[in-house]
């Protein structure tokens, strides 16, 4: 078994990057390596609320989502030992990357998964289930590159480490991670 590197309190990693990139696919594979368990924030928000990020989204609204993205992350970030894979716009709040900051601090390990635009479209498939992307399929490419724009000062910023998950399969990432960070 691979073991990961001992940091301080908190998850062994977290796993942030546009959606596609696999953060929970590779983090599932992550933590079956190291034999600790999974979190997803996504999961999580949907477990406590009962309704999909779609229908979150679509019933209460970005900022609501939002918001509890925000208190699931920071439970997270205190309670969970194993790997963690947030949301592709987790970070878009000033609270969650001070949350992630401060779990650097401690030695926690922040991975940023990337990919290219065409190798995400492929991953993600049907828009529907994808809020942000809207709902037409022909824009969602534009849609994600406007989105990553946004965001990826903020994954840059965050991350200790960046892996570039194209071509490449959620074990074969995960592996490229453990030797990383052995």
């Amino acid at each position: 078994m691979v073991t990961p590197q001992s940091g301080g309190s908190g998850p062994k990693a977290v796993l942030i990057g546009p959606m596609g990139a696999g953060k929970s696919a590779v983090g599932r594979a992550l933590a079956e390596l190291w034999q600790v368990q999974f979190w997803d924030s996504d999961a999580a928000i949907e477990q406590a609320t009962g309704l999909s990020v779609a229908d979150l989204f679509a019933t209460q609204g970005q900022a609501e989502f939002r918001k509890l993205e925000r208190q699931v992350v920071q439970e997270a970030l205190t309670d969970q030992l194993g790997v963690v894979a947030l949301g592709g716009g987790a970070l878009t709040s000033l609270e969650v990357i001070s949350l992630l900051s401060d779990y650097r601090k401690t030695g926690g390990q922040v991975g940023y998964l990337t990919i290219s635009l065409d190798q995400a479209l492929a991953r993600i498939g049907d828009t529907a289930f994808r809020p942000m992307l809207g709902h037409n399929q022909a824009s969602a490419g534009q849609h994600w590159l406007e989105l990553l724009a946004e965001r990826q000062s903020a994954y840059q910023a965050a991350a200790t480490f960046q892996i570039s998950t194209d071509n490449l399969t959620e074990s074969q990432v995960a592996h490229q991670i453990a030797a990383q960070l052995a």
